[in-house]
């Protein structure tokens, strides 16, 4: 019984680890879609969350799931932090990104 019960919970364990590990490679999915997105079909150089809210990818409409592949993004080079109050298209900011185009 001690045997099978060490085997659940080995295999509970496991299934919880992929689990974790597929959340990861989702959210690294929709950071790709906005990035391409970006690069393909935003004719701006700076980027706003209202703008991925607005205009992205469907699967990004929502705020906390743009500044989280915003934040990836960011995290890996493709777009870098401005400047609290850099002014974009006219306005004051308090965030927006530069978009980073490949060499």
């Amino acid at each position: 019984m001690a045997n099978a019960i060490e085997l659940a919970r080995f295999y509970l364990l496991e299934a919880a680890r992929l689990a974790d590990a597929a959340q990861v490679s989702a959210e690294i999915d929709q950071a790709d879609k906005l990035r391409r997105w970006l690069l393909e079909g935003f004719a701006e150089t700076e980027v706003l969350v209202r703008d991925v809210v607005r205009l992205g990818p469907n699967s990004l409409r929502e705020s906390p799931k743009a500044r989280a592949a915003l934040a990836i993004l960011e995290k890996h080079g493709w777009l870098v932090r401005l400047d609290e109050g850099a002014v974009v298209r006219g306005s004051a900011r308090s965030e927006g990104w530069r978009i980073v185009k490949p060499s």
